[in-house]
């Protein structure tokens, strides 16, 4: 038998505690899993890292930030396994399109400008919305990188939209394949102005990407051509198109 949704829900422009958060995500677990007993691991995979806010804003719950080095960690010299992550604390800054994306986290707790505070860099994590779009995949919105917008085929998967303003997704399930529309003729082997697209056609966002093409695989595409790239880090490359068997 189910576990009955007994949980207040948020309304819009509301900050979800992590108490909140929590007994939501704990819910949906419970819910896929068709039993009445909670998870023995209330952070259900969460991977949690430590950070200073060093970004010169303050962060609040649910947005994007880009982890950078670590600032703080166990002596080299007085080195043991089992206490190296308690000093582990690392810089963060505001995510930057698509320059400084490759290491992003969500914030758990309001966190002033100077301030330490906590990240999840994996597992299911509560994020926020820049606008009410739907669909099953989030992904940094290129207008507003310190959220998070929702698409139908690439970035992280969505296990519960809350909300126009809230989502739930898995930070450790990622969907990098995406497709795009030049905006110029190929520059290959540098890098090429384009547009992102999901996998179905729909434009993600009219903010463009920098289409990198090192071996020159499409060095004949002209201007408006579509085909098919990956997400790595900071840069998107081109690629093959799925595989249709």
């Amino acid at each position: 038998m189910k576990v009955s949704r007994n949980i207040p829900l948020v309304k819009a422009g509301d900050e979800p505690s992590a108490s909140h958060q929590n007994r939501l995500i704990q819910q949906v677990v419970a819910n896929a899993s068709n039993t009445t007993s909670l998870p023995s691991a209330p952070n259900l995979g969460r991977v949690v890292l430590r950070c200073r806010n060093s970004s010169g804003q303050n962060y609040e719950v649910g947005e994007a930030v880009a982890w950078t080095g670590a600032i703080s960690v166990t002596n080299a010299s007085e080195f043991n396994p089992r206490e190296a992550l308690l000093d582990l604390v690392c810089g963060s800054e505001r995510p930057v399109w698509h320059t400084n994306i490759a290491n992003i986290g969500v914030v758990l707790d309001d966190m002033p400008d100077g301030d330490f505070g906590r990240l999840s860099i994996g597992g299911l994590t509560v994020i926020r919305l820049s606008n009410a779009a739907d669909g099953e995949y989030a992904f940094i919105d290129p207008a507003e990188p310190k959220h998070w917008k929702l698409n139908s085929s690439s970035g992280c998967k969505v296990v519960d939209r809350i909300n126009d303003d809230w989502a739930i997704v898995n930070l450790s399930s990622n969907e990098p394949l995406w497709r795009y529309k030049l905006t110029e003729a190929s520059q290959a082997p540098g890098v090429t102005t384009a547009t992102l697209y999901t996998l179905d056609g729909t434009q993600f966002s009219t903010t463009e990407i920098e289409l990198s093409d090192p071996l020159s695989i499409g060095d004949n595409e002209t201007a408006d051509y579509q085909g098919y790239c990956r997400h790595a880090g900071n840069e998107f490359h081109i690629a093959e198109g799925p595989c249709s068997g």
